[in-house]
Protein backbone atom coordinates (compact mmCIF):
# COMPACT_ATOMS: atom_id res chain seq x y z
CA UNK A 1 0.00 0.00 0.00
CA UNK A 2 2.69 2.54 0.71
CA UNK A 3 4.62 1.54 -2.48
CA UNK A 4 1.55 1.87 -4.47
CA UNK A 5 0.66 5.40 -2.22
CA UNK A 6 4.50 6.67 -3.25
CA UNK A 7 4.24 5.73 -6.71
CA UNK A 8 0.85 7.21 -7.25
CA UNK A 9 2.61 10.42 -6.20
CA UNK A 10 5.33 10.34 -8.72
CA UNK A 11 2.82 9.51 -11.42
CA UNK A 12 0.16 12.67 -10.55
CA UNK A 13 -2.06 10.63 -9.56
CA UNK A 14 -1.94 11.90 -5.90
CA UNK A 15 -0.72 15.09 -4.41
CA UNK A 16 1.10 13.64 -1.12
CA UNK A 17 2.12 10.16 0.40
CA UNK A 18 2.59 10.34 4.46
CA UNK A 19 4.21 7.19 5.59
CA UNK A 20 3.67 6.58 9.09
CA UNK A 21 5.23 4.11 11.28
CA UNK A 22 7.93 2.78 13.86
CA UNK A 23 11.21 3.39 13.21
CA UNK A 24 13.61 1.02 11.27
CA UNK A 25 10.65 -0.06 8.98
CA UNK A 26 11.46 1.11 5.68
CA UNK A 27 9.77 4.47 5.34
CA UNK A 28 13.11 6.57 4.74
CA UNK A 29 14.14 3.66 2.28
CA UNK A 30 10.88 4.12 0.33
CA UNK A 31 10.88 7.87 -0.02
CA UNK A 32 14.42 7.48 -1.63
CA UNK A 33 13.51 5.02 -3.67
CA UNK A 34 10.77 7.53 -4.98
CA UNK A 35 13.97 10.41 -4.51
CA UNK A 36 15.79 7.92 -7.62
CA UNK A 37 13.41 7.35 -9.75
CA UNK A 38 11.89 10.83 -9.66
CA UNK A 39 15.92 11.90 -10.21
CA UNK A 40 16.22 9.60 -12.95
CA UNK A 41 13.85 11.53 -15.02
CA UNK A 42 15.89 14.62 -14.74
CA UNK A 43 13.34 15.87 -12.61
CA UNK A 44 14.45 17.91 -9.42
CA UNK A 45 13.97 16.35 -6.02
CA UNK A 46 14.39 17.88 -2.61
CA UNK A 47 15.25 15.36 0.07
CA UNK A 48 15.40 16.44 3.77
CA UNK A 49 14.78 15.58 7.11
CA UNK A 50 12.71 18.17 8.95
CA UNK A 51 15.32 18.82 11.81
CA UNK A 52 17.45 19.73 8.72
CA UNK A 53 15.01 21.89 7.14
CA UNK A 54 14.66 23.95 10.43
CA UNK A 55 18.39 24.25 10.41
CA UNK A 56 18.85 25.08 6.99
CA UNK A 57 16.26 28.07 7.31
CA UNK A 58 17.20 29.38 10.64
CA UNK A 59 20.98 28.92 9.16
CA UNK A 60 19.46 32.23 7.57
CA UNK A 61 18.45 34.36 10.53
CA UNK A 62 22.06 35.89 10.77
CA UNK A 63 21.99 40.00 9.19
CA UNK A 64 24.37 38.81 6.63
CA UNK A 65 22.06 36.40 5.41
CA UNK A 66 18.98 37.45 5.98
CA UNK A 67 18.25 38.24 2.47
CA UNK A 68 18.27 34.80 1.88
CA UNK A 69 15.45 33.32 4.10
CA UNK A 70 12.89 33.60 1.48
CA UNK A 71 14.75 32.14 -1.32
CA UNK A 72 15.88 29.25 1.30
CA UNK A 73 12.06 28.44 1.96
CA UNK A 74 10.76 29.54 -1.69
CA UNK A 75 13.34 26.71 -2.76
CA UNK A 76 11.57 24.02 -0.60
CA UNK A 77 7.98 25.28 -1.32
CA UNK A 78 8.86 25.30 -4.83
CA UNK A 79 10.72 22.12 -5.64
CA UNK A 80 9.16 19.77 -8.22
CA UNK A 81 9.16 16.79 -5.76
CA UNK A 82 9.57 17.47 -1.81
CA UNK A 83 10.40 14.55 0.22
CA UNK A 84 10.25 15.48 4.32
CA UNK A 85 11.56 12.87 6.24
CA UNK A 86 11.22 12.16 10.28
CA UNK A 87 8.72 14.32 10.88
CA UNK A 88 8.21 15.23 14.19
CA UNK A 89 11.84 14.75 15.37
CA UNK A 90 12.29 18.03 15.05
CA UNK A 91 12.70 20.43 18.56
CA UNK A 92 9.30 21.68 19.05
CA UNK A 93 9.05 25.50 19.16
CA UNK A 94 6.17 27.47 17.82
CA UNK A 95 8.58 28.59 14.90
CA UNK A 96 9.39 25.33 14.08
CA UNK A 97 5.79 24.46 14.00
CA UNK A 98 4.75 27.56 12.15
CA UNK A 99 7.18 26.77 9.26
CA UNK A 100 6.63 23.05 8.85
CA UNK A 101 2.79 23.90 8.43
CA UNK A 102 3.98 27.21 5.91
CA UNK A 103 5.90 24.93 3.74
CA UNK A 104 2.79 21.58 3.77
CA UNK A 105 0.42 24.34 3.29
CA UNK A 106 1.94 25.60 -0.03
CA UNK A 107 2.17 22.73 -1.32
CA UNK A 108 -1.27 21.14 -0.15
CA UNK A 109 -3.00 24.26 -1.97
CA UNK A 110 -1.08 23.80 -5.20
CA UNK A 111 -1.17 20.10 -4.76
CA UNK A 112 2.53 20.06 -5.36
CA UNK A 113 4.38 16.42 -4.48
CA UNK A 114 5.24 15.67 -1.32
CA UNK A 115 6.26 12.26 0.74
CA UNK A 116 6.02 12.53 4.17
CA UNK A 117 7.73 10.04 6.74
CA UNK A 118 7.05 10.04 10.44
CA UNK A 119 7.57 7.47 13.39
CA UNK A 120 5.36 10.22 15.47
CA UNK A 121 2.28 9.30 17.00
CA UNK A 122 -0.36 11.09 15.21
CA UNK A 123 -1.76 12.93 18.16
CA UNK A 124 1.71 14.70 18.42
CA UNK A 125 1.70 16.09 15.33
CA UNK A 126 0.40 19.85 14.80
CA UNK A 127 -3.67 19.34 13.89
CA UNK A 128 -2.87 21.63 11.09
CA UNK A 129 -0.56 19.45 9.23
CA UNK A 130 -2.32 16.55 10.35
CA UNK A 131 -5.50 17.79 8.65
CA UNK A 132 -3.70 18.47 5.27
CA UNK A 133 -1.34 14.79 5.26
CA UNK A 134 -3.96 13.06 6.46
CA UNK A 135 -5.83 11.78 3.10
CA UNK A 136 -2.43 10.64 2.48
CA UNK A 137 -1.79 8.66 5.28
CA UNK A 138 -0.26 5.47 5.11
CA UNK A 139 0.39 3.35 8.22
CA UNK A 140 2.99 0.95 7.44
CA UNK A 141 2.99 -2.03 9.85
CA UNK A 142 6.21 -3.85 11.15
CA UNK A 143 7.51 -4.76 14.44
CA UNK A 144 11.19 -5.33 14.19
CA UNK A 145 13.42 -2.46 13.94
CA UNK A 146 15.66 -3.18 10.50
CA UNK A 147 18.55 -1.32 11.00
CA UNK A 148 19.54 -3.83 13.72
CA UNK A 149 19.97 -6.68 11.24
CA UNK A 150 22.45 -4.28 9.48
CA UNK A 151 24.55 -4.21 12.65
CA UNK A 152 25.60 -7.76 13.23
Amino acid sequence: EAFAAVTEVLDGERWCAFLRGLPGIGKTHLAQGAADRWADTCRVVVFVSVPDFLARLKATFDDEQKAQYEPTWEGFAQAPLLILDDLGAEYRTSWAMSEIFRVIDRRYARRAPLIVTSNCPPEQLDKRVRSRLSPGEIVIQGVADRRKEFEK
